[in-house]
This record gives C-alpha cells, structure tokens and sequence, in this order.
C-alpha cells in the first residue's frame, strides 16, 4: 500500500529516504509507535541477514522512531496482579492444573515472580534470552537436611517432571487458565503483572522509593510506571 500510493518501485534494499517515508506513512495513517517500530525492526533484521548495512539505526530514523514514541504513547492498560489475586491464584492452580507436581512447580513461579520482582525470562525460557541470565538451580541454595540435589548442575530452576525446562509461553497459559477459573479478565494482565504488582504492593506498604528500585533491581526512576494507584 505505501509504495503504490507513493509509487515506490518494488526494489531491495531501499534507501534511507523510503524508510523515512515509509515511518511518515505509518504516522500519518496513526500507527502506533510499537507497530512503526515492529515493522522497522523487521527491515532491519532483513537487511542484517542480506549482509546489507543496516540503514534503520541511522540517527534521523532513530531520531522519528523516538517521535513516534511520544506522539503516539499508547496507555500501559497491563493491570498489578495484586497479593489478594496472587493468593486466590494459588487456589485456583489446584483446578487448573494437571498434576499435583504442576500446581506445585505454577505455585512457586507464581510466588516467587512476585515477591522477588522478577521478570519472566529471568526464571523461565524465552525467546533470545540467553539461558545463562535464567534461574538456575546452582544460584538456589536450598537448606534441607534430605535433600541431596546438585545444586551446580547447569539446570533451570523451575523444570516440569519430564525433566523439560518452564517456558514463558506455559507460564502465560496457566496464568490465563488461573484467570479464567477465578473470572478475571485474562487481557488486563501478563507475565509482567507480578513484577508491576509487587511494585505497587511494595509502595502501598510504605517502602521508600530507594528500596523499591533496590527491590526490583531497577537503576532508574523508570520502577514509578509500574506503580498503579487504584482510584479511590
């Protein structure tokens, strides 16, 4: 559609000036700056496999992708998984769930995800993470009299009873499923509801904002977007 509006021929790869016209289109048709920047990085990826210079990380093209940002921030509507739904969760998980191991290993990434303020691919697979910044059982040091696990074995923490590591895309599913039984709205929250609500939690509860970015391993004053206030 851009390029025949614009009469564009089809060619590759284009030019610094078709991509700085390609994002005005996208503007000025109000896509939303993470759709702009979804369909520039996808130019980007193709240029880099093609062995093509990489036009996209230009300072002008940079320059109008953070225009967009501001222009057409869109409201994070992602709600805090607050400790009330987080306990009613770990009821729920006993329905949802097809195994007493499974309830067991959703209630303690459910659990943990909050109260340590984690984000999902740091204790579960996901796409281009590199499974060293995961949880492993080596960083847990577990103080049991009968427990005789290898804690330096290069293992992910959170493994179903298979031996298969926890992916992000389970851990979404059971959220959903959890949800769904406890008649929440599955598109108001995500994996990044635990961290948010116990961003908000730890706030509500008085904690001074150095100690919440200590909490949540944040070095910036970026931890207040995930602080929701509920309306009184």
């Amino acid at each position: 559609m851009f390029r025949v509006e614009y009469s564009i021929p089809l060619s590759w790869p284009p030019s610094n000036r078709q991509i700085i016209r390609y994002i005005g289109f996208l503007s000025l048709n109000h896509y939303s700056s993470s759709t702009t920047r979804s369909y520039i990085s996808g130019i980007s990826y193709k240029l880099k496999i093609q062995g093509n210079e990489d036009l996209t990380k230009s300072f002008i093209i940079q320059k109008l992708l953070g225009g967009c940002d501001r222009l057409y921030k869109s409201k994070d509507l992602r709600e805090p998984l607050t400790i009330d739904i987080l306990i009613r969760l770990n009821v729920a998980l006993r329905h949802v769930c097809s195994s007493r191991y499974e309830t067991i290993l959703f209630q303690t990434a459910f659990n943990l995800a909050f109260a340590a303020f984690l984000r999902v691919s740091e204790f579960a697979i996901t796409t281009n993470v590199m499974l060293e910044h995961v949880l492993h059982r080596r960083h847990v040091n577990i103080d049991y009299p009968f427990c005789k696990l290898d804690l330096e074995m290069m293992v992910l923490f959170f493994c179903h009873i298979n031996g298969k590591s926890l992916t992000r895309f389970q851990f979404q599913t059971v959220l959903n499923k959890g949800l769904k039984f406890l008649s929440l709205n599955t598109s108001r929250f995500n994996t990044h509801s635990f961290r948010i609500g116990a961003a908000t939690s730890a706030f509500m509860s008085g904690k001074t904002e150095n100690k919440i970015k200590t909490m949540g391993r944040w070095m910036s004053s970026s931890f207040q977007r995930y602080i929701r206030i509920p309306n009184i």
